[in-house]
């Protein structure tokens, strides 16, 4: 099981780093430019910096200074989020931290005015266990979202009527021009597992996700599908896919 965690701030211009604020997340403490970890997810299983300008990123946690601090490379220094190779990934050895120590992300950029930063961590139980089952894609629309700049709960409606039983989702995509990143949320289950939005039909940053890659997200009855936080600054109508095994 993994959880996705995001923090995003204005950055002023200068060459030192800057810790970013996380943003809210009802389910993991956070202690102003600390998200605590939680016990059970204490494994970075990937992590990912974007902004237009962006020079550098760094994760901060006690236990990593034991060694040394996680160094994001490469950064994603685009306009837009829309090239995967960007997402420092660790699903096979992941980076294990200590449980309930707090975990800062910090960043630069070399423009001469303010930025804004976003950084992405996922926390996960362990290392990534891939599902190689046979399933099918299922597309929902989304309701619409006012793009805030926080994670928007959102419900989802299929094009297509699902048949009554229990499905598990491995694999997600999302497209909407405005979004930055997304999580499932499944009824009874704590984590949200999520990745980066899609921006466009034709992108891919859902590669590395897709068709049971990062195993099992979730569970769920046919008459009770996952709701969807979103991450966005701009307001509209996102849509969902999602790989589903029939259970």
């Amino acid at each position: 099981m993994f959880h996705l965690v995001a923090y995003r701030s204005t950055v002023p211009a200068g060459s030192n780093f800057v810790y970013l604020t996380p943003v809210p997340d009802s389910q993991i403490r956070i202690e102003e430019k600390n998200v605590i970890i939680p016990s059970g997810l204490n494994h970075i299983i990937a992590v990912y910096a974007h902004s237009d300008f962006i020079a550098r990123a760094r994760v901060e946690t006690p236990s990593l200074r034991r060694n040394m601090l996680l160094e994001i490379a490469p950064v994603a220094r685009s306009i837009e989020p829309d090239q995967w190779e960007y997402i420092n990934y660790y699903f096979d050895t992941p980076i294990v931290l200590d449980e309930s120590e707090p975990m800062r992300f910090m960043a630069f950029h070399d423009q001469s005015t303010a930025q804004e930063i976003t950084g992405l961590v996922w926390l996960a139980d362990g290392a990534i266990t891939p599902v190689t089952q046979e399933h099918f894609v299922a597309r929902a629309v989304c309701q619409q979202i006012q793009g805030s700049g926080v994670w928007e709960n959102v419900s989802i409606t299929f094009d297509q009527v699902l048949p009554a039983g229990r499905y598990g989702v491995i694999g997600a995509r999302l497209e909407f021009r405005n979004g930055i990143a997304y999580r499932l949320s499944f009824v009874g289950q704590s984590w949200r597992p999520g990745w980066v939005v899609d921006l466009f039909y034709q992108s891919a940053m859902d590669y590395p996700v897709r068709h049971g890659k990062l195993g099992v997200w979730g569970e769920f009855p046919h008459d009770q599908p996952p709701t969807v936080d979103i991450l966005a600054f701009g307001s509209g109508q996102p849509i969902l896919y999602l790989d589903l095994v029939r259970l």
